[in-house]
């Protein structure tokens, strides 16, 4: 069932399997708007359901509750999901210059990257994305 949860969209359905996970937004508008009046910064996932890393990260780092409590109170969080990529999804990939997945970038509160931040191809633990995120608030 663990393996299926990649293929089979159904999956979080199953009530013995853990279903918390973060509370994505998947609009860049919101985003940026929340980012603003929140003075948050910005966390974005790019990722796709036929990428394993990504899948990977989905399943564990991003159901972390240590996870899910720090960028529900200190960050916005915005996931694009290129899973199928749109004319617009293509647009926001071009605009972040996202070459590879999965791709994750901190933005400041007015979107601009935070310089030196990016990951890209990297299977982040929960402690390590915790880590790099405490890093850069500060």
């Amino acid at each position: 069932l663990y393996y299926l949860d990649s293929f089979v969209p159904w999956m979080d359905k199953v009530p013995f399997l853990p279903r918390a996970t973060v509370a994505w937004v998947t609009s860049e508008a919101t985003v940026l708007d929340q980012a603003k009046v929140l003075q948050r910064p910005i966390f974005v996932d790019f990722s796709a359901k036929w990428c394993a890393p990504c899948e990977e990260m989905n399943r564990t780092t991003f159901r972390d509750p240590r996870v899910i409590e720090k960028l529900a109170t200190e960050w916005v969080a915005w996931k694009v999901d290129a899973t199928f990529t749109t004319p617009d999804i293509e647009k926001i990939l071009d605009r972040y210059r996202v070459l590879g997945w999965p791709t994750m970038i901190f933005l400041d509160m007015n979107g601009q990257e935070i310089p030196k931040s990016r990951r890209v191809g990297e299977v982040l633990s929960a402690e390590q994305l915790l880590q790099i995120l405490d890093q850069l608030r500060k």
